[in-house]
């Protein structure tokens, strides 16, 4: 049976022990384990700069994209224009065609009609 205090008492070593394990392992992590050389750990100037080239460089291409597809764009949108107005000339020249053919079907209309008149005039035999 454990006595009054007697859990505290455990507690505490095992806190401190803990404690004390935790010290050792961050002191071997920091001092003990092998380090790399420092050159190999950190960015230099150097790379910093090879690095700035080659984003430069990737920005200039995408620039190069980006340039022909806003020539393929506008040659597009010129060919569709030209298409656009074809089409108008087209559409142009076929209502021309019809308000023509109206004409001329009304006129053949008024002639026949005319012709209507004169065939009952004349007297039936």
């Amino acid at each position: 049976m454990l006595t009054p205090g007697s859990l505290e008492t455990w507690l505490v070593c095992a806190a401190a022990v803990i404690v004390g394990v935790e010290r050792v392992l961050a002191f071997w992590k920091n001092h003990l384990r092998e380090q790399p050389v420092p050159a190999q750990t950190y960015v230099t100037r150097g790379d910093c700069d090879k690095i700035h080239g080659m984003v430069k460089e990737a920005g200039r291409v995408q620039d190069e994209k980006r340039q022909g597809l806003y020539r393929k764009i506008e040659e597009l949108r010129l060919e569709v224009k030209d298409d656009m107005d074809s089409l108008h000339t087209k559409v142009n020249n076929v209502d021309r065609a019809v308000a023509a053919t109206e004409a001329t079907t009304k006129q053949i209309s008024i002639q026949l009609l005319n012709l209507e008149q004169q065939v009952q005039r004349l007297p039936q035999s």
